[in-house]
């Protein structure tokens, strides 16, 4: 248990019975809903349809790439896979959008399974109250070799948490209706 201002906070994480509640009565979604994704206290999202592969340019260089169109995006599920060469940066997005209600709030882990072939995950820890959008995840290979993800492939997990009450000022960023549509933010 927490204190702030001297009043106690329990934020709890949700083992999966609760994920499926959350679901069915609590305003929580994860769409398309995969069974075999829910994890004890956890959820495996699957690499989606979109992918930007670069390799040894910062991300100014990238982000003017990708402006000039001299980077085009991956039709992932086209390909059926794609491969992060060792060295190399890419953005993905994932299978799932996930809405989290005002109470709650996710936190994101890269899979053990990529983490031993040598891919981290760099997008932020969490996932607001009010998120409503596929994710977009950076993703390095810090490893000498290439490592394919195949499309659907479970990339990454969430952890989902419940708040004591809803927050005031909801998740409203200006990525978020980008990544609604489908397309990864320049």
């Amino acid at each position: 248990m927490s204190y702030i201002c001297g009043e106690a906070f329990n934020m709890a994480l949700l083992v999966d019975s609760e994920i499926k509640d959350a679901i069915n009565n609590e305003g929580l979604e994860i769409e398309p809903f995969d069974a075999e994704s829910l994890q004890p206290a956890s959820y495996d999202m699957r690499l989606g349809k979109r992918a930007l592969i670069t390799r040894t340019v910062s991300l100014e260089e990238l982000k003017g790439k990708i402006q000039r169109e001299d980077v085009k995006e991956i039709n992932v599920e086209k390909d059926e896979a794609i491969t992060v060469p060792g060295g190399a940066f890419a953005l993905v997005s994932t299978l799932e959008r996930i809405k989290l209600p005002d109470n709650y709030a996710g936190h994101i882990g890269m899979r053990s399974y990529y983490t031993r072939k040598g891919l981290v995950i760099l997008s932020g820890l969490q996932i607001d109250p009010g998120w409503d959008a596929p994710l977009v995840l950076g993703l390095a290979n810090l490893s000498p070799r290439s490592i394919t993800i195949d499309y659907k492939d479970h990339l990454c997990t969430i952890e989902i948490h419940k708040l004591n009450r809803a927050v005031e000022q909801p998740y409203n960023g200006k990525f978020m209706s980008v990544q609604r549509e489908g397309r990864i933010p320049s």
